[in-house]
């Protein structure tokens, strides 16, 4: 039950705007810090911590990105950390090379494949819910983009104004009779109205 909060403001989706907005936007470190730790990167709070913390403004970050695995200061991460980092930074650069020539729809999609984001969302409490916005998301976004054009910038401002003005929308639909879900009517005692 999502009661009062709208379409962009689920954890999903605003997973896929954090997505946006840190690759539309380099000084964007809180996306950045958002999407790195969340299901499409899935990076712990140890590796946030070394590549955000100390207080020195992503150039531990910005260090990564070019040396990757050979940063010194990495040392400190477990061989499991170090692992999910170095697949982070592929997935990372995949999508930046790709961000700008493919179709927003489509960058998201490879975001959601090559990061195995899909499943991740799959496995959650609310699986076949998050699945069902993520896809009406990606429809969204693809009127939007037919709207204003290809730029992930445009998007993300374009998606940053449905966020504030978000407080009616509903979920999608999910077809949750194949799972185990329950369904809950209520019933308005003094009218007798569903």
């Amino acid at each position: 039950v999502g009661a009062g909060r709208g379409f962009y403001s689920r954890p999903e989706i605003q997973d896929m705007i954090h997505l946006v907005h840190a690759f539309s936007d380099a000084r964007d470190q809180l996306a950045r810090v958002a999407v790195l730790r969340g299901p499409v990167f899935s990076l712990s709070d140890a590796v946030m911590v070394v590549l955000f913390g100390q207080g020195d403004h992503g150039r531990r970050w910005r260090d990564w990105l070019e040396h990757g695995d050979d940063c010194e200061f990495l040392t400190i991460l477990d061989d499991e950390d170090r692992a999910a980092l170095s697949d982070a930074q592929v997935v990372w650069s995949r999508l930046a090379a790709q961000a700008g020539r493919i179709s927003p729809v489509e960058w998201l999609r490879l975001a959601l494949e090559i990061s195995g984001a899909w499943a991740a969302y799959a496995a959650g409490r609310r699986g076949e819910q998050a699945l069902a916005n993520v896809r009406l998301f990606l429809d969204r976004v693809r009127d939007m983009v037919h709207e204003q054009g290809p730029n992930l910038r445009s998007l993300a401002e374009r998606l940053q104004s449905e966020l504030e003005r978000d407080d009616a929308d509903k979920d999608a639909e999910a077809d949750v009779s194949a799972g185990t879900g329950v369904t809950i009517t209520t019933m308005h005692k003094a009218k007798g109205l569903e």
